[in-house]
């Protein structure tokens, strides 16, 4: 996790930020970030870990210790699978998932920018209810697509609908 222990370097905690995310974490009912003894079992376990940097573990303490912006700002926030291992893991049930989606949600809360990827998902998701359209694929030198394979076309959902329920939704977390 070099990447993120050389940004820290150039920073100071930030309390305000830390104040904001405890305060978030008493309202939502989680379990406090502090009862980590670091124990390093949901980095053990961590899909994501295998395939990058990530480790749930630094996150949590990198938060108790104040660097909530700088969590913030680090790419490797968006790399978490959410495949929910760490909270499984845990033996204080901090739940390091937690203060990821947290994190996310603080950062987007604040007008920063998401990775491109994840906006292209969000834009689909939110015009046609997928995420991501349905593909012709080459295999040799034949195009397969699903009426090929037998499958049945994909009903588009009532994207007006679908956006004003997600919207809506979104809104209500965002409180």
């Amino acid at each position: 996790m070099s990447g993120i222990t050389d940004q820290l370097r150039a920073t100071k905690p930030q309390p305000e930020l830390v104040d904001k995310f405890y305060g978030v974490v008493e309202k939502l009912k989680l379990e406090n970030p502090f009862h980590c003894f670091q124990c390093f079992k949901c980095t053990s376990g961590c899909t994501s870990f295998r395939l990058t940097e990530i480790m749930p573990h630094a996150f949590v303490n990198f938060v108790r210790l104040g660097f909530v912006e700088d969590m913030m700002r680090s790419e490797l926030l968006w790399a978490c699978c959410q495949c929910l291992k760490c909270k499984e893991r845990c033996p204080q049930e901090v739940a390091p998932v937690d203060v990821i989606f947290l994190l996310r949600r603080m950062t987007v809360s604040s007008g920063s920018e998401i990775p491109e990827d994840l906006s292209k998902i969000i834009m689909n998701v939110t015009e046609t209810g997928f995420i991501q359209g349905t593909q012709t694929v080459k295999v040799g030198d034949t195009s397969v697509d699903r009426e090929k394979l037998g499958l049945s076309s994909l009903e588009i959902p009532n994207a007006e609908k679908f956006r004003s329920v997600l919207m809506k939704a979104m809104e209500e977390q965002m409180e």
